[in-house]
């Protein structure tokens, strides 16, 4: 799947509870992500299950089950605005 489909499936959520995630969202196995003081979306998967969006969105510290769930787990990519 292209990025620019990917970006245009898909509307991030805030992130109210993290300090370092600003926007997330999922669609097809795809995380997008957005870190707070950046405008940078970054592409982590593929095969990433939908209960892991749903695990980051819940919990009080969203940071903290991202950095153990997903980073380093998954490839990244950068996208550019």
């Amino acid at each position: 799947m292209k990025a620019s489909d990917l970006i245009a499936r898909t509307v991030p959520q805030f992130v109210t509870k993290a300090h370092n995630l600003d926007q997330i969202g999922w669609c097809d196995g795809y995380l997008l992500v957005r870190f707070r003081g950046r405008s940078t979306l970054y592409i982590f998967g593929p095969n990433i299950p939908e209960c892991e969006y749903d695990k980051i969105m819940a919990n009080p510290f969203p940071d903290r089950i991202f950095t153990t769930n997903i980073k380093n787990k998954y490839r990244c990519h950068k996208a550019t605005n």
